[in-house]
């Protein structure tokens, strides 16, 4: 540093004089560009907490909250006469990812789940039970015939085989054996 030139420090302090809350419209390279520094000294600077992403997360998720809170009707879902996350984004100008991503952060009950908190576990135990034991069409192997294997059989028409590469050696889905 020369004699008379201010430091990294004395100039971000100026900037943010004249630009109060910088993480709201700049990222840390354009700071760092308007200073004469890096993005890195830029983080260090303000001690590791310089995210404009973050402040954009918080942005969103405040939205979302004051949409959830000023209009219920968002937390019931399309099918029983509320609103869909599309819906909710393009009331808020966001994308459908990012009031989805935002709903989660703040803890509300996703659409899904309203209704049915254990479905998915339920379902999930349901899938998994044995019915009987089968014998593989192609090696001839037994193995346990369960519930998401019937399931698979009866929609799409699946041959009884013991795996993926006996399901490859039966040839193309086709009427169940």
């Amino acid at each position: 540093m020369r004699k008379g030139q201010p430091t990294a420090r004395d100039r971000l302090r100026e900037f943010l004089r004249e630009h109060p809350n910088p993480c709201a419209a700049y990222t840390g390279r354009e700071v760092g560009d308007a200073i004469g520094v890096s993005r890195e000294r830029v983080r260090q600077l303000f001690g590791g907490k310089y995210n404009k992403q973050a402040e954009d997360r918080r942005k969103q998720d405040s939205l979302v909250a004051l949409f959830v809170r000023y209009r219920p009707e968002a937390q019931v879902p399309k099918s029983l006469g509320g609103m869909s996350y599309r819906q909710i984004a393009e009331e808020l100008g966001l994308a459908e990812h990012q009031v989805l991503c935002s709903w989660r952060r703040l803890g509300l009950v996703p659409h899904g789940e309203l209704f049915h908190p254990t479905r998915l576990a339920s379902d999930r135990a349901w899938r998994a039970k044995i019915l009987r034991i089968e014998r593989c069409i192609v090696c001839g192997r037994r193995f346990p015939w369960t519930q998401q294997r019937e399931l698979n059989r009866r929609r799409h028409g699946c041959r009884i085989v013991c795996g993926i590469s006996c399901g490859k050696k039966a040839g193309p889905k086709g009427v169940a054996t």
